[in-house]
């Protein structure tokens, strides 16, 4: 995990960041979240709707566990998507750290319908720390 060049992690966030943390976060399929809706066939959940939920959870952990000292940006996505949720469907988006790497934060990410019993979506999302100060914006 090689971070790009504008990513500087603050080491204070890094320190707060610990494997393990979890957040976890409910969301209620709509209309505008299926497949159909964005130009495909079905209506069901879409893919790129249920990656940036993991992505808004992910963020979301980075911000609440570095106290709002860095915020990050997506890097790398592999998940499987082997699941399906229909409009009226809850499902249940948790992201878990698993490592912390020279300024980046790789989670485990786990996506299943609110009883927890039926996977949509596995695999793993990284992300690079970036400082939330206005020196760092360009």
């Amino acid at each position: 995990m090689t971070p790009p060049s504008e990513t500087v992690a603050p080491s204070g966030a890094e320190r707060r960041l610990v494997r393990g943390a979890t957040r976890t976060h409910d969301f209620s399929v709509g209309e505008s979240e299926t497949a159909r809706f964005i130009g495909g066939d079905v209506d069901a959940l879409s893919t790129p709707v249920l990656m940036y939920w993991v992505e808004l959870v992910a963020s979301q952990l980075i911000r609440s566990e570095s106290e709002g000292e860095c915020g990050s940006v997506g890097v790398r996505v592999d998940v499987q998507h082997t699941g399906a949720a229909h409009p009226g469907d809850r499902v249940t988006v948790t992201v878990t750290v698993a490592a912390i790497i020279w300024g980046m934060v790789r989670f485990t990410v786990r996506v299943t319908d609110e009883t927890g019993s039926v996977t949509l979506m596995e695999g793993r999302h990284d992300r690079a720390l970036v400082r939330n100060d206005a020196s760092h914006r360009r």
